[in-house]
């Protein structure tokens, strides 16, 4: 079985300004509890919520002005569903929508499902615990 090779230098980068941003305010919406679970076992910390979450907040709150939202949602047709409607309701109440970190999750080749990321990156890089306990800010 061939392993996929894994940039775990953009890998610890993302992983930081993930934090980084979650450490200004931002936050972090994933589709479902393992999704917050793997990114958690990942070496991501912060306010992460789920779109069940994100959803009673929207109804709940006239306006989001002021507020940072990360949409990591998964990439299948789904998940793109999600993602769309999120930012677009999220946007039309005032607050604000980053993208780069979706982005930035594809470019570094992590899996379609995020549920999936932590396994993924576990499988390819057999030391992640040393490289997440010394390499993360």
């Amino acid at each position: 079985m061939t392993k996929y090779k894994l940039d775990v230098e953009a890998l610890v980068s993302w992983i930081n300004e993930v934090n980084e941003l979650l450490r200004s305010g931002a936050i972090l919406v994933v589709e479902g509890r393992n999704d917050l679970s793997s990114l958690r076992n990942l070496g991501v910390y912060g306010n992460i919520i789920t779109v069940n979450e994100i959803k009673s907040l929207i109804i709940s709150r006239s306006d989001l002005i002021g507020y940072i939202f990360i949409l990591l949602t998964d990439f299948d047709d789904e998940g793109i569903k999600i993602h769309n409607m999120l930012k677009s309701e999220l946007q039309s109440k005032g607050a604000k929508v980053v993208e780069r970190v979706r982005k930035g999750y594809r470019r570094i080749g992590l899996p379609p499902r995020v549920e999936e990321s932590y396994n993924f990156v576990r499988k390819r890089v057999g030391h992640w615990g040393e490289i997440r306990n010394f390499s993360l800010r």
